[in-house]
């Protein structure tokens, strides 16, 4: 007897343009609107320059960045084999989790140290520019 009243209580969600319906369409308008296209290359390679250049310069071991070629870099970024991984890659283009450089970049890597490392004087990235890297990514990677 409850379950009928309960039944008969309740009414579908309304479709009909009523203020519930527009708050979903509103809701949904908005999810398409934040899915802004990713920043420049040119944006993350000063990005990188400024925050991973102090260390990965000519003759170092890891990646090469700071050379002030964002076409050279890209290119590494997206086809150099980590010595750390070789089957890995520094980048893959629309996968954050799947590229090293995102990994390297939070507290607890899952493998190797984390970027920058903390006794060093390089400048560890704020929160907005790791997820700025990560948007590139996430949205392709678009090159140079």
């Amino acid at each position: 007897m409850f379950l009928l009243f309960a039944l008969a209580c309740t009414s579908p969600p309304a479709t009909d343009g009523t203020p519930a319906d527009t708050a979903v369409d509103a809701a949904a308008d908005s999810a398409a609107d934040s899915a802004a296209p990713p920043p420049a290359f040119t944006e993350i390679h000063a990005l990188l320059e400024a925050h991973c250049g102090t260390c990965h310069t000519a003759g170092y071991s890891g990646i090469f960045i700071a050379d002030g070629d964002p076409a050279g870099t890209y290119d590494r970024l997206l086809n150099a084999e980590p010595q750390i991984d070789p089957e890995a890659r520094y980048v893959v283009p629309a996968d954050p989790e799947a590229s090293l450089i995102a990994h390297k970049l939070t507290a607890e890597p899952s493998f190797g140290d984390t970027m920058p490392p903390p006794d060093t004087y390089a400048l560890a990235m704020a929160e907005a520019e790791i997820a700025l890297l990560r948007t590139w990514i996430q949205g392709g990677a678009p090159g140079a």
